[in-house]
């Protein structure tokens, strides 16, 4: 199979779900830390996580996706990603899990207007990262 028909994702799992981030915007994967609070951010903005002395805001993906906020577990990862503002942390339920790569031709397309733009072959939902921060943002369900 040619390369350009793999789509390279990074799993995290959150509200029950496999959501699946283009590993093109992922820089790196970290333990979840102890995030210093935000004030007057989004209700899915949880705190700011210092990356080598560069502050990230940690977006709860449970709370972007309208589901309700609990306690992350400890062994919650948050996946640093590369939006249009900078660094994002996306904080999931779990650890994330390594790169799959993901044939396109697999993936079933969803609504193209919100933030779930397909499903994987194995039910991963995968994310359109700027839609999904737009809507953050916005307190809108993605």
């Amino acid at each position: 199979m040619v390369a350009d028909d793999l789509l390279d994702v990074v799993v995290v799992p959150a509200a029950g779900l496999r959501l699946a981030v283009s590993a093109a915007h992922v820089v790196e994967v970290v333990a979840l830390p102890a995030l210093e609070p935000l004030a007057d951010a989004p209700t899915s903005v949880v705190g700011l996580l210092q990356l080598r002395g560069e502050p990230v805001p940690v977006v709860d993906l449970r709370t972007a996706l309208s589901r309700p906020a609990s306690r992350p577990p400890l062994d919650a990862s948050i996946v640093v990603v590369t939006s249009a503002g900078g660094l994002l942390g996306l904080l999931g339920d779990g650890p994330a899990a390594a790169v799959l790569h993901m044939p396109v031709r697999t993936i079933t397309v969803a609504d193209p207007s919100g933030a779930v733009t397909g499903t994987g072959p194995e039910g991963e939902q995968v994310l359109d990262l700027p839609r999904l921060v737009e809507r953050a943002e916005q307190g809108r369900r993605p």
